[in-house]
């Protein structure tokens, strides 16, 4: 069975991979911004793939973490 604290640090850690997953995507976008200020079209293909990419590894990222707590709130309750 888990512990708390192994719970705990499991769903810190999935929501770190969250927020990293996030910066990826921002940098997707301004690259992207960046393309369509300048008018690059090949760039503007190139990083809206990017910018795809980023955005599903940030949906799953986000899935794993919803997932991570394994507690019932029963459980948590007799925990605390």
């Amino acid at each position: 069975m888990t512990t708390f604290d192994d719970a705990c640090a499991a769903t810190q850690a999935a929501a770190g991979n969250v927020l990293k997953a996030i910066a990826k995507l921002s940098v997707a976008a301004k690259q992207f911004e960046k393309a369509a200020a300048i008018g690059d079209v090949n760039q503007l293909k190139k990083s809206t793939e990017g910018l795809r990419t980023a955005l599903d590894a940030a949906r799953e990222e986000v899935a794993n973490a919803s997932g991570t707590w394994p507690f019932e709130p029963q459980e948590e309750e007799d925990y605390l």
